[in-house]
């Protein structure tokens, strides 16, 4: 079964910061995929 989570986050400063945060979310075990969104600070992850 698979569970969307919606993260809020802090400091990210720039594009590239939301790419690399991306990057590190999808590398996580059991995350099917994550999308990091810069202007909402947010990020939506798909586990499970």
């Amino acid at each position: 079964m698979m569970e969307t989570v919606t993260l809020r986050l802090r400091g990210m400063r720039c594009a590239a910061c939301a790419s690399n945060i991306e990057a590190a979310i999808c590398a996580v075990s059991g995350v099917n995929g994550c999308s990091v969104n810069f202007a909402i600070a947010q990020a939506t992850v798909a586990v499970g």
